[in-house]
């Protein structure tokens, strides 16, 4: 069991797209295909695997349930539909004690459609919202893409392109729920060597 409570959330945003670049590496070398073509949840286990090796105590799949019951943020009365008991976060990140303090939310963006993204933020703006004395510290989310050359763009332009139109995306939309959240972000961008083509991918923490 790690500590994620001495660890930063820089450090997480850092291990986070560490765990992206090696599910790359990985899946290239032994497919040939972009990460594009693998199952969402690899991409999620390898993250899973990058925090671990950072001492982040984390988990997989937990229910909303658990993560409201864990974290301080039961209250009376109806909770926001994507918070309900059957629905679940890609990551958890604990604190040393137990108590949740984080959920992280992993998206394979493989069209320029950035709605999908909108009800992981939400979900994580309504657990930030549930209780003003919850241990929930953040949520993150998580969003890799790749592209080949187009007729007008480099690979790596439009990757850049898209990179930049989620990160606004992922603010502007936080802002209108939450008010003035803070933001911790970082992302990474790779060109691959003899194929026209590029990947990047961005690791946004929401922070109340």
């Amino acid at each position: 069991m790690s500590s994620s409570g001495k660890v930063s959330m820089e450090t997480i945003v850092d291990a986070t797209l560490k765990g992206v670049a090696t599910a790359w590496k990985k899946y290239y070398e032994i497919t040939g295909e972009w990460l594009r073509t693998a199952p969402e949840y690899y991409l999620t286990s390898k993250i899973f695997e990058s925090l671990g090796k950072a001492d982040v105590w984390v988990t997989l799949e937990e229910n909303m349930d658990n993560n409201i019951t864990y974290s301080n943020s039961c209250r009376p009365g109806r909770y926001p539909r994507r918070l309900t008991r059957n629905k679940k976060c890609d990551l958890s990140i604990w604190w040393k004690n137990g108590t949740l303090r984080g959920i992280i939310e992993v998206k394979v963006l493989r069209n320029s459609n950035y709605e999908p993204l909108k009800k992981d933020v939400h979900r994580i703006c309504d657990l930030l919202k549930l209780r003003e004395d919850s241990t929930v510290q953040f949520g993150m989310v998580v969003v890799y893409t790749d592209r080949c050359s187009g007729k007008t763009k480099s690979s790596r332009e439009r990757v850049e392109e898209i990179i930049d139109n989620v990160e606004k995306f992922i603010q502007e939309t936080a802002k209108a729920k939450l008010g003035n959240p803070s933001f911790i972000k970082n992302s990474i961008i790779k060109t691959v060597r003899d194929e026209d083509s590029s990947w990047g991918a961005v690791a946004c923490i929401i922070k109340r």
